[in-house]
């Protein structure tokens, strides 16, 4: 699916990356956030599957798995599984997390449909829930309506939810640096305006601090701070 040339931990097979909205400012003269809660995420991969989906092959004797740093506690997990979402989920708020960051890979995709079964223990558990918008294929035209499509459906399938990360009552969606690559910054105006006249307002996160990207949207975060080689 892609390869990320970057030092994480390995939480649940997962990248840990801490992120803060304390300091969340709209771009200039646009907004300012007056509840912003202190959270603290971690980007969340549901990537994996009970059929070896992108677990590569796994010896659970050795204890050696191909796609990950470490073999997992619970093993070569399904990332659908309920129970397995629940100690997940579990364990993060033992360690004083508040919410993941799930990556997000399109509608319809194996890790959209892990998003519903997150959302409903995350409510139960007291937990936030964001997605990672991972990639917006196309050019033009065809990429601003995809873009637009994809943010309206994020917003009206899981926005409302009261384990989705707000702040201000806005839906907060995180936007991988991929994406920052894929779409024109003067794209952007288009596509804000377009999801947001369909499905409400929302706030929109974007990965780096480059200026020129940041100023497109409602505040920035990191994934990491060395360099990443997207393959798409």
């Amino acid at each position: 699916m892609k390869t990320r040339l970057a030092w994480h931990a390995r939480v649940f097979g997962s990248a840990l990356a801490l992120v803060s909205l304390a300091g969340a400012t709209e771009a200039p003269g646009l907004h300012h956030f007056t509840h912003v809660p202190h959270e603290v995420l971690a980007f969340y991969y549901p990537w994996y599957g009970s059929n070896g989906r992108h677990w590569g092959g796994s010896d659970p004797v050795q204890h050696k798995i191909l796609n990950a740093t470490h073999y997992p506690v619970a093993g070569a997990y399904d990332s659908h599984d309920r129970g397995v979402i629940d100690s997940q989920i579990d364990m993060a708020k033992t360690h004083g997390l508040t919410g993941f960051v799930s990556s997000w890979w399109g509608r319809g995709t194996f890790e959209d449909q892990a998003v519903p079964i997150l959302l409903d223990a995350a409510e139960k558990k007291g937990f936030h829930v964001s997605v990672y918008w991972e990639k917006a294929p196309g050019k033009g035209a065809q990429q601003i309506g995809e873009a637009i499509s994809d943010l309206v459906y994020i917003l009206n399938h899981y926005g409302a939810s009261k384990a989705f990360l707000k702040v201000d009552g806005k839906p907060v969606i995180f936007v991988y640096g991929r994406v920052l690559q894929q779409v024109p910054l003067d794209s952007w105006p288009v596509i804000l305006s377009g999801a947001r006249a369909k499905a409400g307002d929302f706030i929109l996160v974007a990965d780096g601090f480059a200026m020129k990207s940041t100023l497109a949207f409602s505040t920035p975060s990191t994934y990491t701070t060395l360099p990443v080689r997207w393959n798409t």
